[in-house]
């Protein structure tokens, strides 16, 4: 876990978000058509694929933390979905019938639609690197947004809580071929499993007070929602936070992915999205063609659990 001094955030408790969404656009020749051989295919009636998107990092980008000992780069794109915005007669009757942890019944679920993310990210350096892959999930109510979590309030260490979903690899510098790549996919189940936890951690955030300053041991939400959160934490067999689970799940609309390093690098990130329509009737999955002007927004409002 890397520890931050808390006294070298200040801009950062002013702009909470602006550095976590540094971002450029990488115009690659990366070969992502080779691994949609992981994407199932499904019925081209019921599932629509994105076109191809990309986040990069070169060295000249500035660092989102630097304490002078630690510096941290990260990049992150955000990504909406072609979801259908929910109409106003919808959230009218939603909130007639709130339900915790939402102002009101969402508008969709996971029983509309599943989303899919094929991905491929490579080393373009001659030195190999560790990256952290990072996706932040979003709903109709706000986006996740991690933050920071006190480790040590005395000497003022902090540390990130987890992202959405958020893992550690080595890439291989680029001269070991394709040992410099990671490819992978974030299933149709993993994408459910992280809209569930963005639900939970609203409940957590809702029904879990502040631990008391005088209990070191007391457990407060930031560790609840970053146990829901753990890769290796399912919604099924997760004991400590299952009781915290919605009856009633809001769907994705959308999500912030991306990588974060320690060092300067030069790494390039290609996905793909794919999002299955469950129920034709409710029509909530936009038809290819058709304008992203009638799905839901990037969200304003920020879900998080952080100590800045």
């Amino acid at each position: 876990m890397i520890a931050w001094n808390i006294k070298a955030l200040p801009s950062r408790k002013r702009t909470r978000w602006s550095g976590a969404r540094a971002s450029i656009t990488w115009a690659s020749g990366l070969a992502l058509a080779a691994s949609l051989g992981l994407v199932g295919c499904g019925n081209e009636e019921e599932t629509r694929t994105l076109s191809p998107e990309q986040v990069g990092m070169t060295p000249d980008i500035a660092p989102v933390f630097d304490d002078g000992e630690t510096q941290l780069y990260e990049v992150k794109l955000p990504v909406r979905l072609p979801v259908r915005k929910s109409t106003q007669t919808e959230r009218q009757s939603g909130r007639q019938n709130r339900v915790d942890p939402y102002d009101r019944y969402p508008s969709v679920t996971p029983s509309d639609y599943e989303v899919q993310v094929t991905w491929v990210i490579s080393n373009l350096d001659d030195q190999a690197h560790t990256v952290e892959v990072l996706l932040d999930p979003w709903n109709e109510f706000g986006r996740y947004w991690p933050g920071l979590q006190i480790v040590d309030a005395e000497r003022g260490e902090v540390a990130p809580n987890l992202s959405g979903i958020d893992f550690y690899r080595e890439l291989k510098a680029k001269s070991a071929g394709e040992a410099s790549r990671l490819r992978g996919t974030f299933t149709f189940d993993d994408m459910t499993e992280v809209a569930t936890d963005l639900a939970t951690a609203m409940n957590i955030i809702l029904q879990v007070p502040p631990p008391p300053p005088d209990d070191e041991n007391a457990m407060g939400p930031e560790t609840f929602v970053n146990h829901a959160f753990h890769v290796g934490n399912r919604t099924e067999n997760t004991p400590l936070t299952k009781k915290y689970v919605p009856s009633v799940i809001a769907g994705l609309t959308g999500f912030d992915i991306g990588f974060r390093t320690t060092e300067p690098s030069n790494i390039a990130l290609e996905f793909v999205v794919e999002i299955k329509e469950k129920d034709r009737d409710r029509d909530k999955v936009l038809d290819e063609g058709e304008s992203m002007d009638e799905a839901f927004d990037e969200p304003r409002d920020y879900i998080t659990v952080s100590a800045m």
